[in-house]
């Protein structure tokens, strides 16, 4: 099924290729397309939006799990990755597949470890040689040379850590949001925020809650679900306008060229990407008029002392 729905995609690309391929030299994309091993793979670049971005500029390194790599992940996985709206989950995780440099299986050999698109590091390591721990390297299929870079096919796909950590899991993994976390905890939300999804959290620092001082606010649980909007966000979708939070009221986002604005805070990390949903850093706690001061207010203790 994973297979059918992405190398469908794929046909009136793969025609192109042959007619690029008497033109100009072929990037690792048109050698992709080239071996019908590759078809799930090429099929997902393209699903993914990422065909443009790997057919110019590099040089790339793409390490390309084969069709029956792809065939061995969850099955519920695969068909959650071909839906339109967990694209970004799809495109943290194939680019945990590329690094933004050439590097030949002999320099690979030394067990090198190395940043991939996603931000993320990978590790190799020789006797046999592999990506991680598990993720052989394809000895019929190595050193692919492209006009843009090199591809190694590897015989399992390399999971990044949104495939296994949902919001929550996410959060709890960076130290910048301990004071939120607890938050979460003392509210009993962890549960829901680690169910399906899915989930934005427009997440506040240390930082942002030590800026407060101690103040007492309104009800502890409305804030926090204020900062929650039940989408799958990516940054290069948000534009001017607002959004529904999980409270019931709504944030105004303002987009003005790389910047990002959620009602006066300022998001500083965006695309935390997690399995059911995305987290962007934010230095400024949101409060609105849904949660003023009652008798059941509560003050948040921050980590930090306050500034």
């Amino acid at each position: 099924m994973f297979l059918s729905k992405l190398t469908l995609a794929t046909a009136t690309a793969t025609a192109a290729a042959f007619v690029v391929e008497s033109i100009a030299a072929q990037n690792i994309i048109d050698k992709l397309l080239e071996d019908p091993n590759n078809d799930i793979l090429s099929g997902a670049l393209d699903f993914a939006d990422l065909v443009d971005a790997l057919s110019g500029g590099g040089p790339f390194t793409l390490f390309a799990p084969d069709n029956e790599a792809f065939e061995a992940l969850d099955e519920a996985l695969l068909d959650k990755l071909t839906k339109e709206e967990w694209k970004p989950q799809l495109q943290d995780l194939l680019r945990y597949h590329v690094l933004d440099e050439e590097v030949p299986s002999s320099d690979l050999r030394s067990e090198i470890t190395a940043t991939t698109l996603n931000g993320e590091d990978i590790t190799t390591k020789d006797e046999p040689l592999r990506v991680n721990e598990d993720a052989n390297i394809d000895d019929s299929y190595v050193d692919i040379e492209g006009g843009n870079g090199i591809i190694h096919g590897i015989l399992e796909v390399l999971t990044p850590t949104s495939v296994g950590s949902n919001v929550v899991d996410i959060l709890e993994g960076d130290e910048r949001f301990s004071t939120l976390v607890q938050a979460l905890k003392d509210e009993e939300l962890v549960d829901a925020l680690s169910g399906e999804g899915p989930f934005t959290i427009f997440a506040p620092t240390d930082d942002a809650f030590a800026d407060l001082g101690g103040e007492t606010l309104g009800s502890l649980a409305k804030i926090l679900k204020y900062h929650v909007v039940a989408a799958n966000a990516h940054s290069s979708a948000l534009s001017n306008g607002d959004l529904a939070t999980l409270n019931g009221d709504s944030v105004a986002v303002v987009v003005v060229d790389d910047a990002v604005m959620v009602n006066d805070a300022t998001v500083i990390d965006a695309d935390m990407i997690a399995n059911n949903g995305i987290i962007h850093a934010v230095d400024t706690v949101l409060i609105h008029f849904c949660c003023s001061k009652s008798s059941k207010s509560k003050s948040i203790k921050s980590s930090k002392p306050s500034k």
